[in-house]
């Protein structure tokens, strides 16, 4: 009996199967948009012990999107919390109608941003998702796979995976520069 994961997974591959990289990064995420859009869908809960810190525990749906977006090459080795501080990041935080014409480079360092900040404040993506920012992510790469832009530098950006830390701090370096 096939699960709703084995679906997703069959439905990424069966999209992406002809598609190039940056398509088939795209519908990796475009799969959880009907997920992320029910009105009863959950990212996660807080769970609570006596005696214990509580603590947010992803559902399945909401670990297989963190473990998507790692697989897929969305997060990037860069200076997420200063971006998030600079006018770009806070634009596409905030404002709804730019988000929805970000790039996909911009949706990278956007994911990037909201993942390390869950890493350092749990239940960071919780609030993401509640305040429908995840889902507006989504949505974007749910267009933008529909009609994907043509495969470039911008489009085929370098993963940290694979990687020497030297050359991680190399191009982090890099970044700053920009």
């Amino acid at each position: 009996m096939a699960t709703e994961r084995d679906r997703m997974r069959k439905d990424m591959a069966a999209r992406a199967s002809d598609a190039g990289p940056l398509t088939r990064r795209l519908h990796a995420l475009a799969v959880f948009l009907p997920h992320f859009e029910r009105p009863d869908f959950a990212l996660g809960e807080w769970v609570r012990q006596e005696g214990k810190p509580d603590w947010y525990r992803l559902s399945r749906i909401g670990r297989d999107f963190l473990e998507y977006c790692y697989d897929n090459g969305w997060i990037q080795g860069f200076d997420w919390a200063q971006w998030g501080r600079a006018p770009e990041g806070r634009r596409l935080t905030t404002d709804r109608e730019a988000l929805a014409g970000a790039s996909p480079m911009e949706l990278s360092r956007l994911l990037t941003s909201l993942v390390r900040q869950d890493r350092l404040a749990e239940g960071a993506l919780d609030g993401a998702y509640g305040s429908g920012l995840l889902t507006a992510i989504v949505r974007r790469a749910a267009a933008l796979a529909a009609a994907p832009p043509a495969e470039s530098a911008e489009t085929d950006w370098i993963t940290w995976w694979g990687m020497s830390h030297q050359e991680q701090r190399e191009k982090d370096a890099a970044f700053k520069q920009e």
